[in-house]
């Protein structure tokens, strides 16, 4: 059954903007739908109309007995996570929303929330999803952080900021506002609850639109999410889109809940890997065996070289690693490193740990969206072949091979504009299994690194200028094989 999502309003990646919309169009024509029909980035807000103006709270200490509270919620384990280098992190579900990058401001991030029709039956969903989009809103949360003038005071600016949104997007009607104090991650601020009149031409519906501005350090940090009002009601979609926008302003408070400001040091979008099905007693004591015995020294003959590429590059050198191990590759910057979609998704991380590669995907989505994020590492398309990385300076940091099923994997490396080989190799690939090949600022490639097993615990060792010893080889399909009758491959 297809799964809809709503059309998001983002600016991503280089400027490119990205809808998402019903499974089966493609990314270009995603590409056309959202440009021609979404042109804004930001959390859309409203004019307010001069009949409406007496019925907006322009006291907001008058309810200053009361305030707003958020709950702290904690998270499943299988949350995902959105991190900032600016010091703070909040945790997302990611089989019911989605969390893209946003540029507006100085950082942005949004978590979507997505009527799915697993959940609601395909026509409620597409009424829902087409509601939204038409609006030209979207359920979830919009984090904004914005350069703060401390010499302001904390109402007047945000009465100024969001006077100057309306000035740039006026789609709608502010009908009321009401302020309350609020304490929200250890930080004082306001919170707004403004309650929207839509587009005549969608029937006008009411929704409320929420919104948190607190102070810290140089930023201001806006929070913004939709819920439904007492008379919301949509063309389309009519109580049960009323419905949706009240689970999801429910949803969007826990997610809030998790937010904290924790001195984070790392821009990242990551989603937990599901675990295994556990092992019995027999079962993990045959496991932990095969695993002694593969994690064993040596892993590869060093007398013995792979057969050079049919097409070479001509620059290269070899020298030892510091952990006398195993030889390295030394070579120029400008290298391509492309493995088998089917079996496994590339990642690369700078020393900082920012990512380039494919992001969590959205629920509904068929494909991820790709971002380039980490310093001299690009992502290239490949076409039918997925999403290469191109390796365009010396860095200390990592590429990761993560598989996806139980199989093998070419993984090449090329130079010179992709116009010669550097290596080949065959990688054995798992669901779980995640293959790090290090980076060196002086130049160093490898060895890689193997984690069969997804535990975060090395197995062995794959060279890229030495083939793996046949008994070692005959130890990882040991391995493989075991894996595979006790954690069967979930199509």
């Amino acid at each position: 059954m297809k799964e809809l999502v709503i059309a998001l309003a983002f600016v991503l990646f280089f400027g490119a903007k990205y809808a998402l919309i019903q499974n089966g169009i493609d990314m270009d024509g995603a590409k056309k739908v959202f440009q021609e029909n979404v042109t804004v980035n930001k959390l859309v807000t409203f004019e307010e109309s001069p009949e409406q103006k007496n019925l907006v709270n322009n006291s907001p200490n008058k309810k200053e007995e009361q305030s707003y509270v958020i709950e702290k919620y904690t998270a499943p384990n299988n949350w995902g996570t959105v991190s900032s280098e600016l010091g703070f992190s909040l945790r997302y579900p990611s089989d019911q929303a989605g969390a893209v990058w946003g540029d507006d401001e100085y950082f942005q991030v949004g978590v979507v929330i997505v009527p799915l029709s697993s959940a609601m039956g395909e026509a409620v969903a597409e009424g829902v999803s087409r509601d939204l989009h038409n609006l030209n809103i979207f359920s979830g949360i919009m984090v904004t952080v914005i350069q703060d003038d401390p010499s302001v005071d904390l109402q007047d600016q945000i009465r100024s900021y969001l006077g100057k949104e309306g000035d740039r997007d006026r789609r709608g009607k502010l009908l009321s506002e009401e302020w309350l104090p609020i304490t929200f991650a250890g930080k004082q601020g306001y919170f707004l609850e403004r309650l929207i009149e839509g587009a005549p031409e969608q029937g006008s519906p009411h929704f409320l639109r929420k919104e948190i501005f607190v102070r810290s350090g140089p930023f201001l940090h806006r929070f913004s999410y939709l819920d439904a009002a007492k008379d919301t009601v949509f063309p389309r979609s009519g109580l049960a889109g009323k419905e949706f926008l009240e689970n999801a302003g429910k949803l969007s408070e826990e997610i809030l809940g998790t937010f904290a400001f924790d001195g984070s040091d790392t821009t990242s979008i990551v989603v937990p890997k599901a675990p295994p099905p556990p092992l019995t007693d027999g079962e993990k004591r045959h496991r932990d065996a095969l695993l002694t015995e593969l994690r064993k020294l040596p892993y590869f003959d060093e007398s013995v070289l792979y057969d050079s590429p049919s097409n070479p590059c001509q620059t290269g050198t070899l020298s030892e690693s510091t952990d006398n191990m195993a030889n390295t590759l030394t070579l120029s910057p400008g290298i391509f490193f492309v493995g088998d979609e089917e079996y496994v998704d590339l990642h690369g991380y700078d020393e900082e740990g920012r990512h380039t590669g494919a992001m969590p995907i959205l629920p509904g989505y068929p494909r991820p969206i790709i971002e380039s994020r980490a310093r001299g590492i690009d992502s290239v398309d490949l076409f039918s072949k997925g999403n290469g990385l191109i390796l365009s300076e010396n860095i200390d940091g990592r590429i990761e091979l993560v598989g996806k099923k139980y199989g093998f994997t070419g993984l090449r490396l090329s130079g010179d504009g992709n116009s010669c080989d550097i290596a080949y190799i065959s990688v054995p690939t798992t669901p779980y299994s995640v293959a790090t090949i290090s980076l060196t600022s002086a130049g160093g490639i490898g060895p890689i690194s193997y984690d069969i097993d997804g535990d975060g615990i090395k197995d062995f060792e794959i060279s890229l200028l030495h083939p793996l010893l046949q008994e070692k080889n005959k130890q990882i399909q040991a391995v493989i094989a075991d894996m595979m009758k006790t954690w069967p491959e979930i199509e």
